[in-house]
């Protein structure tokens, strides 16, 4: 009798050298092929996914970097629309100042020819007193003279008696 080795290698010899032994033995070394393809190509998959998983990491971080500086630009935006609404307030208090359209030069406006219109009526009323000074002063002096002449006819006519 053969030893249960013989036995073992006399048996696959005689395995594979069936038509069938040979399909089994072709469908193993396949299917080792198979499989071990497939094992390869999980491997090179996973690395595709964690390079694409690293790739999504690195997007979003940027994505929350740039939304923030977006939120940080909104607020800058919001300040200098502030301030330029201020500086063109400024801007047109100015002008109207230099322009001389702002309420307190208006108010000095109408102050300024008010007050020209009072000089202008007071210059009428002083050329009125000194035109009738002037009439008066002529007949104080008319009549200082028929006085006189009359002191000097009232003086002839006493020293005559």
């Amino acid at each position: 009798m053969l030893s249960f080795p013989d036995m073992i290698c006399t048996s696959m010899e005689v395995f594979l050298n069936s038509a069938f032994g040979l399909i089994v033995l072709g469908g193993g070394v396949i299917s080792v092929a198979i499989v071990g393809g497939l094992y390869v190509a999980g491997l090179i998959k996973g690395k595709k996914d964690d390079a694409a998983g690293n790739l999504i990491d690195i997007l979003q971080k940027t994505v929350e970097e740039m939304e923030k500086k977006v939120d940080k630009q909104r607020i800058d935006i919001d300040e200098l629309t502030t301030e330029v609404e201020e500086l063109r307030k400024d801007n047109k208090r100015y002008i109207d100042i230099l322009q001389g359209r702002d309420a307190q030069t208006q108010k000095f406006y109408e102050a300024a020819f008010e007050s020209m219109r009072v000089s202008k009526e007071t210059h009428a009323l002083v050329l009125t007193m000194a035109t009738g000074m002037q009439n008066t002063n002529t007949n104080i002096e008319k009549l200082i003279e028929l006085m006189s002449k009359h002191a000097d006819v009232l003086d002839h006519s006493i020293t005559k008696k």
